[in-house]
């Protein structure tokens, strides 16, 4: 699953949306996933600089609903400037450091991209390992495990 927000404020921010329940929608679908697959639930989180002050947030909300792990990803193909990368990073460290009181397990992408090619990190191959689940293909077209 994907989300873009770890609040409502943002939510709306960033989804204008139409109805005002769509937030609570958002969050009962997050609910009935998580326990459909239970001790396999998983988030993805892509930072981008409407959404990068939800960074710490996201534990507590993936807690809450029974989201075992949260991986956070930067947007690469509209990529952060210097100042919100490094404010991102300051909020991943307190997000990690509050889920790891919660239960809930941080993968960035470095570590993900990490874990997925046999502990070796690679920029992009023309050879993708690990099927198309769990590919992503570059804007230049080269394909390369994703992180999520």
């Amino acid at each position: 699953m994907s989300v873009a927000a770890a609040t409502q404020e943002t939510f709306e921010r960033t989804h204008r949306p139409v109805r005002k329940d769509e937030w609570s929608r958002v969050i009962g679908g997050l609910n009935v996933v998580a326990k459909a697959i239970v001790g396999r639930a998983s988030v993805s989180f892509f930072i981008c600089p409407e959404n990068v002050e939800d960074i710490p947030y996201l534990p507590k909300l993936a807690s809450e609903s029974g989201i075992q792990v949260i991986r956070y990803h930067f947007n690469y193909f509209n990529p952060p400037d210097d100042s919100m990368h490094r404010r991102a990073v300051a909020l991943l460290a307190k997000a990690k450091a509050q889920a790891a009181t919660l239960g809930v397990q941080v993968v960035d992408q470095y570590v993900a991209r990490k874990q997925q090619v046999r502990n070796e990190v690679r920029s992009k191959s023309k050879r993708c390992w690990y099927g198309y689940l769990t590919c992503a293909v570059d804007a230049d077209g080269y394909v390369y495990p994703a992180a999520c």
